[in-house]
Formats: C-alpha cells, structure tokens, sequence
C-alpha cells in the first residue's frame, strides 16, 4: 500500500513530467515552423 505522501509526490511527479512534454512539444513545433521558414525564405532568396 502507497501512503498518501508518496501519492502525491508521485501524482506531482507525473505532473511535472506531462508540463515537461507540453513544453518540449510546444518547442518543437516551433522549431518545426522556424525551420520550414527560413526553409522557403532561402528558396526565395536563391
């Protein structure tokens, strides 16, 4: 049996890691778009 201490820090845990992953997905995205940009604007460019 987990006692409720160890629950929630756990719980918190996963939290920490699921804001982690948000963040990293959000980042990469960015990335994603960025490079696609400079991307086309070297297309342009050239």
């Amino acid at each position: 049996m987990i006692s409720p201490t160890s629950a929630l820090v756990i719980a918190g845990k996963r939290c920490e890691l699921q804001l982690l992953l948000q963040k990293f997905s959000g980042y990469k995205i960015l990335f994603d778009i960025i490079s696609k940009n400079s991307y086309y604007i070297s297309m342009i460019k050239a």
